[in-house]
């Protein structure tokens, strides 16, 4: 019950960390954890790829994700 009113009373809720980073940076990511799992030996590859990404990515490149603002009144 606790969870339930905190999700619904909130001002903003994000659902973890990638909520809040740029959305090329984010599918990034997601790509690749998919790879990881799938390839564990490729995980310094797949760090320098990640970080490459992210040193392109600009603050105009954030989208909201799945964190939602809810207006107050």
């Amino acid at each position: 019950m606790r969870i339930a009113t905190t999700l619904r009373e909130a001002s903003a809720v994000c659902m973890d960390a990638a909520d809040l980073m740029p959305a090329v940076v984010r599918d990034a990511f997601s790509s690749a954890a998919l790879e990881y799992l799938n390839a564990p030996d490729h995980l310094e590859a797949l760090l320098a790829e990640l970080d490459r990404i992210r040193e392109l990515a600009t603050d105009t490149d954030s989208t909201p994700g799945a964190c939602v603002r809810r207006a107050t009144s």
